[in-house]
């Protein structure tokens, strides 16, 4: 059942790719703000200059326009970034979920697979070892009745991972064209994976 773990795995992995995408994006954008605020704070220190220079209209008009230029980018670039930082948090909370339940996934297919070389040396100290290799023995047909219950789980979980997926691929593909996503959105990105997670049968 370690496949399920590796499957979840590949999950995280595409995820981290998708939040890389946006933390670049992020860090892009940001920079370009800190360009033109600095650019815009220049052009202001020079505009009061020329003033007191009194030169031409002509040349002060030029300049006002690179300041109004300057200042609609930054107005525009600003709630974007906003956005984009949104989106950033709402993956990694994603890409968090989604490696506590790997984590949990891997400690219990773990816990099992110690439990069964646990009841396997039992029945040989005690000379029930060929009853519980032929899975006749009591304690053998109980530990596959929990292995039985936690790969139902597991295969429930994986089929609603595999529909959560086709729900929010058009957010994702949006996130990835470097587009914007709505506050709405992105709390329904969360709210669509919690309906995804199946507690772990580990009785």
């Amino acid at each position: 059942m370690y496949k399920y773990h590796e499957y979840l795995i590949t999950k995280i992995d595409r995820l981290d790719g998708s939040i890389k995408t946006v933390s670049t994006m992020r860090v892009k954008v940001q920079r370009k703000i800190a360009e033109l605020q600095n650019t815009i704070e220049e052009n202001k220190s020079r505009a009061v200059a020329l003033q007191q220079q009194k030169v031409s209209e002509l040349v002060l008009r030029t300049m006002g326009n690179k300041i109004n230029i300057d200042q609609k980018q930054m107005d525009t670039l600003l709630p974007k970034v906003v956005n984009i930082e949104s989106q950033e948090k709402y993956l990694k909370e994603l890409y968090n979920a989604w490696l506590a339940d790997a984590e949990d996934l891997k400690y219990t297919l773990d816990a099992k697979a110690q439990e069964y070389q646990l009841l396997k040396e039992m029945s040989e100290a005690t000379g029930n070892a060929q009853e519980f290799l032929k899975g006749n023995s009591e304690e053998y047909k109980l530990y596959q009745e929990s292995l039985k219950q936690i790969e139902d789980s597991v295969t429930q979980y994986t089929a609603n991972i595999e529909d959560f997926e086709r729900k929010v691929q058009p957010i994702l593909e949006t996130i990835s064209a470097n587009r914007t996503v709505s506050e709405n959105d992105g709390l329904k990105l969360i709210e669509e994976y919690k309906k995804t997670r199946v507690d772990l049968k580990i009785e």
